[in-house]
């Protein structure tokens, strides 16, 4: 391991202790002590768990360079096109999979995923090391290994769900968020610096070896809820009725049908599977083919110190971002997740606006960072909190499941629209296709946070009429003068379209609530979880007699 990985790694992990100092000092409901320790624990193991799914979900797009690609006779279209299968595969069973954990347990479930995924590894690295991989082989490994893969992200937010209350989710979401920092982290950086020295199939094997290890430790000292003796001071479900308690929870009707229907009947869940679809389009175009970007652009290989660099800030821009949000959202905006997002987004389209008008490696790098930190504070907020926070502790697996269907399934249509884009069009056209979505996400979180959003937006949109002929007099520019003035080609265009919709799109959010109001975007009531509680006691009073 070299100087620049190391001191890498040292920022990375005194992170994540700061992250662990700020979950045991936020407890806003005054736990006692045995609770947050035997809390923090319990999230730090199946944190080290859910680090070893991204080692294993991440290989084939750290891989995803012009010597491997040649070696399976693939070009960028039909590599992405893997990618995009394996989204597919991903975002269909992680829908099949949240009502599976909702059902045998978060901590079954996420075991069984985890070995499933370290056997697929392992069978890749044989096929890379006998050199009998194929691009129909690798097509099919990938598609399998992504339907062990939803297991993690369901099942932490299952399990955790058990632990944090609604008050407590926004801190402890973003506290979680670094762990997903780190797994990154140890997807990019880690295999990097494993590719720099060894046959680059290794990092296939590492990825089986870390499930398995990670997995034992779950198994033998995780929790799926806490115990009695720990509750009997402070029980979340006291604490906010708004979630129901977890007896309540477990004597609903679990079927497919029925819990998939109550989640999507909630508006708010409605919205937020449109948010969710655009951050998982960014992403993974960001993620998927940023390696390539900078070994073909910029001469930046995998596993070099400039590449670290870059692995880390987006790493470490992901801890910020997720840690950043949940704090955000709990201390100003009263636990209401949205406003947050739409912060995220805002940002996010500025940083891509700014990278389409560079050239500068150091820059562009800079840019790439902030997307990612804005990326996975969104992420962390709606998969992580506002699904939960919405759909209730019972069906908290399905939401978790179809926000992640969403994410995925936009997510295999960007790694193939995007790498089709890039082998036809060249690498000018990467920030044009992830602009797009970043845009649509902010309307939709605006949307949100402020259901009047579109009238809103129509009266800027006429008091910007009036005022424009008055700003292109005083300037001496019309707006095609202006974008040719500033470079006279389409990217001007792009960056003008940009900064104009975010503009319409603040105008339109400047009235939103900050107040927690869940009954307004159909999250269950107060007075309806009493009800189920009361019926589930008096169903379970009638077995025991």
């Amino acid at each position: 391991m070299d100087s620049t990985t190391l001191a890498c790694s040292v920022l990375i992990i005194s992170f994540l202790l700061f992250a662990v100092r700020v979950d045991s000092r936020f407890n806003p409901l005054h736990r006692p002590a045995r609770y947050t320790r035997a809390r923090t624990v319990n999230w730090l193991l199946l944190g080290l768990l859910y680090i070893s799914y991204y080692v294993g979900r991440y290989n084939l797009s750290v891989v995803n360079n012009e010597y491997v690609r040649s070696s399976l006779g693939a070009t960028k279209e039909s590599y992405g096109l893997v990618l995009t299968l394996g989204h597919f595969s991903y975002a269909v069973f992680m829908l099949v999979n949240g009502n599976v954990a909702d059902r045998i347990g978060g901590k079954k479930a996420i075991l069984i995923g985890a070995v499933g995924s370290a056997c697929v590894n392992a069978a890749s690295a044989v096929m890379f090391y006998v050199r009998q991989h194929t691009i129909m082989s690798l097509t099919f490994f990938n598609v399998v290994n992504m339907m062990f893969q939803p297991m993690g992200s369901l099942c932490v937010v299952r399990i955790n769900t058990n632990w944090y209350d609604r008050k407590e989710r926004g801190v402890f979401s973003g506290v979680f968020g670094v762990t997903i920092g780190l797994g990154t982290f140890a997807a990019f950086v880690g295999s990097g610096a494993i590719i720099a020295e060894f046959p680059f199939y290794y990092i296939f094997a590492k990825g089986a070896v870390l499930l398995l290890f990670t997995a034992g430790i779950v198994a033998l000292f995780v929790s799926e809820s806490p115990s009695p003796s720990l509750s009997d001071d402070s029980d979340p479900s006291e604490a906010d009725p708004a979630i129901p308690a977890p007896a309540a929870a477990s004597k609903k009707d679990t079927a497919f049908a029925a819990s998939f229907a109550r989640v999507v009947r909630i508006p708010a869940i409605r919205l937020l599977i449109v948010c969710i679809c655009c951050t998982g389009w960014v992403r993974e175009g960001l993620l998927s083919w940023y390696t390539s970007y900078l070994e073909e652009v910029h001469g930046v290989p995998v596993g070099s110190s400039l590449f670290t660099v870059t692995s880390t800030g987006i790493t470490f821009g992901a801890m910020v971002g997720s840690l950043m949000g949940g704090f955000v959202s709990d201390r100003f905006f009263n636990s209401e997740r949205v406003p947050a997002v739409l912060f995220f987004f805002c940002v996010e389209i500025l940083a891509i606006a700014v990278f389409n008008q560079v050239d500068d490696v150091y820059v562009a790098i800079s840019c790439i960072c902030t997307v990612a930190s804005c990326l996975f504070g969104s992420l962390t907020l709606i998969i992580g909190c506002a699904g939960a926070d919405y759909a209730g502790l019972g069906d908290a697996g399905m939401a978790s499941g179809v926000l992640n269907f969403s994410q995925y399934l936009a997510s295999g249509l960007g790694s193939f629209a995007i790498g089709s884009m890039v082998e036809r069009g060249g690498w000018g056209l990467w920030s044009v296709a992830l602009l797009p979505a970043a845009l649509m996400g902010a309307a939709a979180s605006t949307l949100h946070s402020n259901p009047n959003m579109f009238s809103q937006t129509a009266q800027a949109a006429i008091r910007l009429s009036r005022v424009a002929p008055a700003a292109r007099r005083f300037s001496g520019l019309s707006l095609p003068a202006a974008a040719a003035s500033s470079g006279s080609d389409s990217r001007s265009g792009l960056t003008f379209a940009a900064f104009g919709l975010l503009a319409l799109a603040g105008v339109a959010a400047a009235p939103a609530r900050a107040e927690n109001n869940p009954k307004q975007y159909g999250a269950r009531d107060d007075e309806e979880e009493k009800v189920d509680a009361r019926e589930a006691k008096r169903k379970a009073e009638r077995r025991a007699n």
